[in-house]
């Protein structure tokens, strides 16, 4: 499933009702920032799919989607763990600024973001991923794309991924792994037998 977004879409997801529920409260009840409504219909419609691909303009939201997918996922025990690729340094805004900013509170996580040569604090959170496997939380680890491509991260990706009882894969600018013959495409391919959701 696909859901193509523009700009001009965007506009507050705040009329309707659900079940008779009023759409406005939902919306304040259960999300920490409040949607568009085309987020809201995406979130809606595709979050329950095993796979699905957003094709959205930049800033449309699709950040806001798949962190309150994640957490609604969570909620109903059907997803334990997350690991995102993404560009590098912007798999380190995903733990910095967007969970913080989007993520509800009423989820409990961890998230960590994979470094190469990390730092004190950062050898912390990632070794607190593994050490609370199975703990209830949603464990979310982000590693750059460039990653895949060495052996030590792919190693501690499958690990983090072989920990998970239900694991969501999230591929950030996804056209990383456009070349189906790249070394990371392939190492991708490998981690797949591990996820039951794929974004």
């Amino acid at each position: 499933m696909v859901l193509v977004a523009s700009k001009e879409a965007c506009s507050p997801a705040r009329v309707g009702t659900i079940e008779g529920t009023p759409l406005s409260t939902i919306i304040d009840s259960k999300f920490k920032t409040k949607p568009y409504r085309h987020q809201f219909e995406c979130l809606t419609k595709f979050g329950r799919r095993d796979i699905f691909a957003l094709l959205a303009e930049q800033g449309t939201g699709k950040t806001w989607i798949l962190i309150n997918n994640m957490a609604i996922l969570w909620a109903s025990k059907d997803c334990d763990g997350v690991l995102i690729f993404a560009p590098n340094g912007v798999h380190m805004n995903w733990t910095v600024f967007e969970f913080p900013q989007h993520m509800p509170d009423w989820c409990r996580y961890k998230a960590a973001a994979w470094s190469a040569d990390p730092n004190r604090k950062e050898k912390a959170l990632l070794a607190n991923l593994h050490a609370n496997a199975g703990s209830g939380e949603l464990r979310v680890l982000t590693m750059n794309w460039e990653g895949l491509a060495h052996k030590r991260a792919f190693q501690y990706a499958e690990k983090f991924a072989g920990s998970c009882r239900r694991l969501m894969i999230i591929c950030d600018e996804s056209d990383a792994v456009k070349n189906p013959s790249a070394h990371r495409t392939k190492a991708l391919f490998k981690l797949k037998k591990y996820s039951h959701w794929r974004r």
